[in-house]
């Protein structure tokens, strides 16, 4: 959609003003049950890694800390789902503008929260396979530690996601469909650019190339 102060992208970078064909009967029997088994699946998965690592008292160790976080993330993706696929059906965004913030927020909480942890997590190897090397100790290499730079990631991962959650908005497209989606500001193309490059470089080009120089 587009006014006179502001333009709107899809979260995937198309423009609003879409014209949609009319789905199969199909697609609305195989895209539910798709997203019902991922759903199923992931958050019975992810629960039990999580139930599991804090549960049993073994299971406490540094990397475990790591791989529990980004079970928390997954978990939280996997139960937007349901709001997905009924905005999927539906054509429209019946949820209002709350609810829109949160989801989008939660999209990119996984998307940047996945990356960065196992991006420590290879730090955290590397730094292992290098005292080992040297026959030298990690006295401060503790699970405490590990929860703080847990908690650290998630600060930096809000800091990160919060331009999103800002434009993050409902609005309403030249068919008078309601979306959501991110409503930029204008020069509404340069915003857009901006925050690709944004995505690019925070969400992958930095943490990706760090994860392949330590491995």
């Amino acid at each position: 959609c587009s006014n006179a102060d502001n333009s709107c992208y899809l979260d995937n970078g198309m423009r609003f003003n879409l014209t949609f064909q009319e789905p199969t009967a199909d697609f609305y029997i195989v895209l539910p049950v798709i997203y019902s088994v991922i759903c199923a699946v992931g958050l019975t998965g992810n629960t039990a890694v999580i139930y599991v690592i804090l549960k049993a008292p073994k299971m406490k160790t540094v990397t475990n800390m790591f791989i529990l976080n980004l079970a928390i993330a997954d978990d939280l993706f996997t139960l937007v789902l349901p709001i997905n696929i009924a905005e999927h059906l539906l054509h429209y965004w019946p949820f209002g503008e709350v609810l829109c913030k949160v989801i989008l927020s939660i999209d990119h909480y996984n998307i940047f929260s996945s990356i960065y942890f196992l991006t420590v997590m290879s730090i955290d190897r590397y730094l292992v396979v290098l005292a080992t090397v040297r026959s030298k100790r990690m006295p401060h290499r503790t699970y405490r530690a590990a929860r703080i730079v847990s908690l650290c990631i998630w600060i930096l991962v809000t800091i990160i996601v919060l331009p999103f959650i800002i434009f993050a908005n409902v609005y309403v497209d030249d068919l008078e469909i309601k979306s959501c989606g991110l409503n930029f500001p204008k020069p509404e193309r340069l915003w857009f650019k901006a925050s690709r490059i944004y995505t690019l470089i925070l969400g992958f080009a930095i943490p990706v190339s760090t994860i392949c120089i330590l491995y």
